[in-house]
């Protein structure tokens, strides 16, 4: 197994245009004390590729990690009021708004927020929700 010390070289030539280079290293300071301090040798090879495979599609990496975030909250919580409140104050509100109006017209603007809306309505969410400790 290898030690978890990436070459910031090597990361830097695999990353797409659209990564700031010189975040890479104090992200890479921020996240290294939650790694196991010992990885599978094809570990750093397959976090190249995934590196590669982003390219200038780190936009829309980070939409479907903020989904998955929210979902993974929604699922452990229960609670839609909570996450659509949740996403309000994310978003620079003061939380949900009192009016319907206003509310309804920012859940309907707003990507996350359809996004939670919907899934609460998938039978494999409910599923998961009710399957849960």
């Amino acid at each position: 197994s290898c030690f978890v010390q990436p070459d910031v070289g090597q990361v830097n030539s695999v990353v797409g245009d659209a990564v700031h280079r010189d975040l890479i290293e104090p992200m890479r300071e921020r996240l290294l004390p939650w790694l196991p301090r010992e990885l599978e040798d094809d570990v750093p090879v397959l976090a190249m590729e995934v590196a590669g495979a982003i390219g200038g599609n780190g936009q829309a990496l980070g939409l479907a990690v903020r989904k998955w975030a929210n979902r993974s909250a929604l699922l452990a919580s229960g609670d839609l009021s909570g996450a659509l409140s949740a996403l309000a104050l994310a978003n620079g509100l003061q939380g949900l708004s009192s009016d319907s109006g206003q509310r309804l017209g920012w859940i309907a603007g707003n990507q996350e927020t359809r996004d939670l809306i919907g899934i609460c309505a998938n039978e494999g969410f409910l599923r998961a929700y009710r399957e849960s400790p």
